[in-house]
C-alpha cells in the first residue's frame, strides 16, 4: 500500500490580486476630478482645509475599494500542478511547467511579514499577490508561514534564487527572481 504525501496548504488572507500601480491610477482618476472642482469651487469657501479634505477623501475611497477587492487565497501543490483556491471557489489549475519563475521576498534570509509574491508564466501572464497590511510590524506567523511557503515552492518547483531586481526592491515589492537554473 502506497502512501499519499502530505499536502502543504498555505493560507494567505486579506490579499490583493491586481498589480500594485493599480493604487496609484485609481488615486488618480478619483483625485484628479476632486482637485479640479476644489480649484473651481471649493477654495474660496473652504481654504487649504478643503485640499486637506481632497487628500483625505482620495485616501480612504482607494483604501475602500482596495479593501472591498481584497480576497483570501488557498495554495497548494501536487505532482504536476499549483492550486489556487480563491475565496472558497473552485480551484484554479496552473500546470507547474507553465510557470516560468516568480518574484518574492527572500523570507528564509529576512524576517518579513509582507506578503508580495508575483507569478511569471512561461506565456507572458503574471499573477500578483500583495498583503493588504503595509504594517512595519512583522507579524511573526505570518513571517513563519512565508518562510515555509517560499521553502516548499522552491522545493516543489525546482526554483533556486537567480538574481535580485533593483526596481522592484525600489518599489518595496519581493525583489528576488527564483526560476529554475538554466
Amino acid at each position: 500500500m502506497q502512501q499519499q504525501p502530505e499536502i502543504k496548504k498555505f493560507q494567505f488572507n486579506n490579499v490583493v490580486t491586481f498589480p500594485y500601480y493599480i493604487n496609484y491610477v485609481m488615486g488618480f482618476f478619483i483625485g484628479l476630478p476632486l482637485l479640479f472642482l476644489y480649484g473651481e469651487y471649493g477654495m474660496r469657501y473652504l481654504g487649504i482645509w478643503g485640499l486637506i479634505l481632497i487628500f483625505l477623501i482620495v485616501g480612504l475611497t482607494v483604501m475602500g475599494i482596495t479593501k472591498a477587492s481584497s480576497k483570501n487565497l488557498l495554495l497548494y501543490f501536487d505532482k504536476e500542478a499549483l492550486y489556487i483556491v480563491e475565496n472558497h471557489k473552485p480551484p484554479q489549475k496552473i500546470m507547474k511547467d507553465s510557470i516560468d519563475g516568480v518574484y518574492s521576498y527572500d523570507y528564509n534570509r529576512i524576517e518579513k511579514s509582507f506578503i508580495s509574491l508575483q507569478i511569471k508564466f512561461k506565456t507572458g501572464k503574471n499573477i500578483s499577490i500583495t498583503d493588504m497590511d503595509t504594517s512595519e510590524k512583522v507579524d511573526q506567523q505570518k513571517a513563519l508561514l512565508m518562510s515555509d511557503f517560499l521553502t516548499t515552492l522552491k522545493k516543489e518547483m525546482g526554483f533556486e534564487f537567480i538574481k535580485k531586481n533593483t526596481g522592484r526592491s525600489l518599489q518595496k515589492l519581493g525583489a528576488c527572481w527564483y526560476s529554475r537554473p538554466q
